[in-house]
């Protein structure tokens, strides 16, 4: 199997532009795990008929008025872009099953052709949907169920043994990639930052992509349940222990920190 680059760590500390920075400087392919289960809420939320069963407790903070994506997201309709997307899956002859989960009354996805098609299907859905809080939130307590998780596992294992022949091997980021998903991989990275930084930054990026939606408070404290969700969750909690290499970009810039990774990387690899 071609190398992996396992990128692992709490929300906003950096992962995400870092794996797709070392993805284009080693001609590696990238996958976003979050956006896949991210796509999963988004039908989720979309499908279910009681949408804040499923956010359970995490609601509390959003509008009961917003809870439902199509109505969370202004000058959109995006059931007409899922059933766009759904439409396209069908014509070329695949099915997606959707199946309901008897003790919790939600609805998922069974199963998605092939991984490619999974991240296909993540992409089409917008960057201002798929980045939102409540989607975050979503996917955070999907990330809970054994069926879910297995299934998202599996499509990342397949993605990454054959990423395309004009790849060298796949960045992944996520909170269980080096520890679940690929624990074997010789390039284990944690990257995280302080809370009150990483909240900063989401805060930052809310702003500059139009979102008034969110303050900076209520971005700490989605950020914090988050961490603790994650960390303390029975399946696949996110962990960081002595197989990975520790960097924290609370005091250093994109630079900095793209520096430091591409010299952890390249030891690796080197060595492996």
């Amino acid at each position: 199997m071609k190398p992996i680059i396992a990128i692992d760590g709490p929300a906003a500390s950096g992962k995400g532009t870092m794996a797709r920075m070392l993805a284009e400087h080693l001609g590696f392919a990238y996958l976003d795990s979050g956006s896949l289960y991210r796509a999963f809420a988004c039908v989720e939320l979309v499908l279910a008929d009681n949408p804040s069963a499923l956010l359970g407790d995490c609601s509390s903070s959003v509008s009961s008025d917003t809870l439902h994506i199509s109505d969370a997201c202004e000058d959109y309709d995006f059931l007409r872009s899922l059933s766009d997307v759904f439409k396209t899956f069908e014509e070329k002859k695949r099915k997606i099953d959707f199946s309901s989960i008897a003790q919790n009354e939600k609805n998922f996805i069974k199963s998605i052709p092939n991984a490619k098609d999974l991240v296909k299907f993540a992409n089409e859905i917008p960057a201002n949907i798929l980045k939102s809080e409540i989607v975050g939130m979503g996917a955070s307590l999907l990330g809970k169920l054994p069926e879910v998780r297995t299934l998202l596992t599996n499509l990342m294992r397949e993605f990454a043994e054959s990423p395309g022949d004009k790849y060298l091997g796949t960045v992944i980021d996520g909170r269980d990639i080096g520890s679940v998903v690929f624990p074997n991989t010789t390039c284990k990275i944690f990257l995280t930052a302080d809370l009150k930084v990483r909240a900063e930054r989401r805060f930052k990026d809310a702003v500059d992509t139009g979102s008034n939606d969110e303050t900076f408070e209520s971005i700490y404290e989605s950020l914090k349940s988050r961490d603790e969700r994650d960390a303390s969750r029975g399946i696949a909690p996110m962990t960081c222990d002595e197989s990975y290499i520790l960097v924290d970009t609370t005091n250093i810039d994109i630079n900095e920190a793209f520096n430091k990774l591409v010299k952890i990387v390249d030891a690796r690899l080197h060595n492996s």
